[in-house]
């Protein structure tokens, strides 16, 4: 009997306000992100569904209020609590609400995001080099560099918690100290991206339920993240215990989910606009390699994708270097 994927019954609709976001600094307060006055209409997304390797574009972000400001005008807020807006005068005043985000929340999360990102692709391969830049033991004892740094424009730094504790609490249980090898640092680094990951889902929760699969009447899990925030930390986690797996698209270079065994990693669309132009040159393609040109000439003379040229070529004729 197929088992549901956790994900599958997992609920969480985005909204974009149709004015779209900027960034407000008012007096004696940190920079917000604010949704823009006189938006009355908001597109609605199922990141989970839509985006699910919408963490790893997030990762990606420039730590810049530009590049916020784009992300936010295409996703919506992370947290949207709000920020209270006085309007009038000191005798005859009101107070509205209007939804946004402290920025200084976004640089958190996107340099945190990033760090663990690099640190367990690092981990995935196996790059002890890289990942002494990040832990290293001293006295028996792992460290971990905390990650703190201060953003143009913005006087406040920012850090995440030294987990360096956190951690050697862990190491310290018997069954897990019995597996550490002497001054080997994988095991650390799982733990430490297992701790920091539970943290950051403490803080930003995805409520866990139970439901029932309408195909089979089976119990599956159901999450429901309650903001954006909480969206991306979810799909980070699935991601780190192997539920996702994603890879850039091959044709336009963007984050897409995949499965093992599937041919074209890449988001449906841009696959089809890649089949469309194959169909398209491959005449072109098998004329210029019966007329002898190797595979960057023809690549170069119909502005081609090699990988395509090379697909074409394939297909047709056995593989080609």
């Amino acid at each position: 009997m197929h088992e549901p994927k956790p994900i599958e019954h997992s609920i969480f609709m985005g909204q974009v306000a149709d004015n779209g976001y900027q960034i407000q600094t008012p007096a004696g307060t940190t920079s917000y992100l604010l949704e823009k006055p006189g938006s009355t209409k908001y597109k609605t997304y199922e990141p989970l569904v839509e985006n699910p390797a919408l963490f790893a574009e997030f990762a990606e972000l420039e730590p810049t209020k530009e590049a916020i400001t784009d992300f936010a005008n295409k996703y919506g807020l992370l947290i949207g609590k709000g920020y209270p807006v006085v309007k009038g005068s000191k005798s005859n005043f009101s107070t509205a609400v209007t939804p946004g985000d402290p920025v200084l929340i976004w640089f958190n999360e996107i340099a945190h995001m990033k760090a663990l990102m690099t640190i367990w692709r690092h981990y995935l391969e196996q790059n002890k080099e890289a990942l002494a830049q990040w832990f290293y033991w001293e006295n028996g004892q792992i460290k971990c560099v905390p990650l703190t740094k201060t953003y143009p424009g913005d006087n406040s730094p920012y850090a995440w918690h030294d987990f360096s504790q956190s951690v050697n609490n862990l190491l310290a249980i018997p069954k897990v100290a019995a597996q550490i090898i002497p001054g080997d640092i994988l095991l650390p680094v799982k733990i430490f991206v297992m701790t920091v990951v539970n943290d950051k889902l403490v803080q930003y929760p995805a409520l866990a339920q139970i439901t029932i699969n309408v195909n089979g009447l089976i119990l599956a899990p159901k999450f429901q993240p309650k903001n954006l925030l909480s969206v991306l930390w979810f799909q980070f986690s699935r991601y780190v215990i192997g539920e996702l797996k994603v890879t850039p698209c091959i044709v336009c270079g963007g984050w897409v989910e995949f499965t093992d065994g599937k041919k074209m990693k890449a988001h449906p669309a841009c696959s089809n606009r890649w089949r469309v132009k194959k169909s398209r040159i491959r005449p072109d393609v098998l004329r210029l390699h019966a007329e002898g040109k190797t595979v960057s000439e023809i690549t170069l003379a119909l502005n081609a994708d090699r990988r395509m040229v090379l697909q074409i070529l394939e297909v047709a004729n056995g593989r080609f270097n």
